[in-house]
């Protein structure tokens, strides 16, 4: 299941950026991201999210961002060495036969300065792993929210799925109810045609017609089937946080069932209907294993 969560953490000295997001993935793997002065939270934050998620390709990223400010005011790199900067940059552009003044801007002084100045050492102190936690905490917290409204949007998409099955199987049970009938004409029609029945034969045709209705009876399989969806239907409804693996085994059960029901099947509706059913199926299994 796709999500993202995000969070910033603001400390006396630096900035951080917490990011979590996901990938479809059966199972669950974790991949933490993190500057080398917090490695120490990288087991941390896999127990956290292995309390949380148990399907999907994770990815935990940590960003230390650049701060070059103190209590709201820009600090500037040294002034001293901001003058040796630019008189060496007169001194190139001299030799190389620019004017000194055209050697380089104020502006470009002042971002070379800057960004050369770098962020002060990492101290990762009691207060700093705290302040890490929480905003860690804060990210996951989001990104569950995401998979929470994902996995309910898939969960609407299956429903009239299930609909659709049902309805397949209505139609099917009313196909089962005529077929003894529908195979008696067929073989009385094949054997008047070869010139093959006779009043004494009436018995033996009952009894091939007995062991054939028995032979292509989809009554089990379609109770099984019918059990099997409102099975999905109630765990969907639950209140139970992780039904992804219950619904991976009932969709294959399902479709077991659906299987031996096409093997049996001596009827084009019948055999259409369990196309349709198969199609759906399809669909709900591609989106179950987006369900935690």
């Amino acid at each position: 299941m796709t999500a993202y969560g995000r969070a910033h953490v603001t400390t006396e000295s630096s900035s951080f950026l917490i990011e979590i997001h996901s990938v479809n993935r059966k199972s669950l793997d974790i991949a933490v991201n993190l500057p080398k002065e917090l490695l120490m939270f990288d087991m941390d934050f896999r127990k956290e999210l292995s309390k949380e998620v148990k399907r999907g390709f994770i990815t935990v990223r940590v960003t230390r961002e650049e701060v070059h400010s103190t209590n709201g005011r820009l600090t500037l790199p040294d002034l001293e060495e901001m003058k040796a900067i630019q008189k060496q940059c007169q001194i190139y552009a001299k030799e190389l036969g620019y004017h000194p003044k055209e050697a380089i801007s104020f502006t470009d002084l002042l971002n070379y300065g800057i960004s050369s100045s770098g962020s002060p050492a990492l101290e990762v102190d009691e207060k700093l792993q705290g302040q890490l936690l929480e905003g860690f905490k804060k990210a996951l917290s989001k990104f569950i929210a995401m998979r929470e409204r994902e996995g309910a949007t898939l969960l609407e998409d299956i429903g009239p799925r299930l609909d659709e099955i049902e309805a397949q199987l209505n139609k099917i049970a009313e196909r089962v109810k005529a077929a003894p009938e529908m195979f008696r004409e067929k073989l009385e029609k094949r054997l008047e045609e070869l010139d093959l029945l006779k009043g004494e034969d009436d018995e033996r045709m009952m009894r091939e017609l007995i062991l054939l209705a028995e032979k292509v009876d989809v009554t089990e399989e379609m109770t099984r089937l019918r059990s099997h969806v409102q099975q999905f239907r109630d765990l969907m409804s639950s209140k139970k946080r992780r039904v992804g693996r219950e619904l991976d085994f009932l969709i294959q059960e399902m479709n077991r069932e659906v299987n031996t029901t096409a093997a049996k099947s001596q009827d084009i509706e019948i055999t259409m209907a369990i196309l349709e059913m198969k199609t759906e199926q399809e669909k709900i299994r591609e989106q179950i294993q987006n369900i935690e």
